[in-house]
């Protein structure tokens, strides 16, 4: 799917004309990406372990995408500030109030709820602020690794597909089904912002309003008194 018209139609970009250094540099970064998600959700809960690799999973998907880059920040043709800024935002807690909704539902049920507690004890014991800046930092690196260089250097017709099917591959490192049926709709709506805005900052703003919320309000939706 990474083709070299793609790359080569990417003005600036330094991997013009090297489609085959394009792909090898997006297996080592979902590789690393992989390895590090894998080795982050087998820590302890609020680990310094835990902390550092994860901070080291935003770095390998911050530097890839801008490597890969350059990266559309912006949309070419000035659109309202509202349009570029509120609008995905309001998509990110739009997308976040359904999931909270399938939280109570899974929370009722014991199997399921054991392994939503799986992800949202790193939340509980950890340092709050910390790990609140983790994610909004992970959920920009992702956003400029998945929509923003991996988006570019994948063809026109397969850019969705292709950009969730690996977003969804790359989550199933955590071992947690409901992470990566997650990742699938994440990915899906995050990627159709791609899409609409033709840029990498309403992605952006989608996933960190989504991941801040559901970080925030699913602990206290599903401790054993909610």
């Amino acid at each position: 799917m990474i083709t070299g018209s793609t790359v080569r139609g990417a003005t600036g970009s330094a991997l013009e004309r090297r489609p085959t250094l394009a792909r090898l540099l997006v297996l080592i970064v979902l590789g690393a990406g992989i390895a590090l998600l894998q080795l982050s959700f087998a820590s302890p809960p609020g680990s310094p372990r835990f902390y550092l690799l994860s901070l080291a999973l935003a770095a390998v998907w911050l530097a890839g995408g801008l490597l890969l880059g350059p990266i559309s920040w912006l949309p070419d043709r000035p659109r309202p500030f509202g349009r570029t800024i509120i609008a995905p935002i309001m998509v990110g807690l739009g997308l976040a109030a359904i999931f909270l909704l399938g939280a109570v539902i899974v929370h009722r049920v014991p199997v399921l709820d054991r392994v939503l507690a799986g992800v949202f004890d790193y939340a509980d014991r950890g340092l709050p602020a910390l790990v609140l800046g983790i994610t909004v930092i992970n959920a920009a690196g992702e956003e400029l690794f998945f929509r923003g260089a991996l988006w570019r250097l994948v063809r026109e017709p397969y850019r969705l597909l292709a950009t969730t099917l690996l977003y969804a591959l790359a989550t199933i490192a955590t071992g947690n089904p409901l992470l990566v049926f997650a990742a699938v709709l994440l990915a899906l709506v995050v990627g159709r912002l791609r899409q609409v805005t033709g840029a990498v900052i309403a992605p952006i703003l989608a996933h960190a309003a989504w991941s801040v919320t559901m970080l925030l309000a699913v602990p206290p939706l599903t401790s054993p008194g909610g």
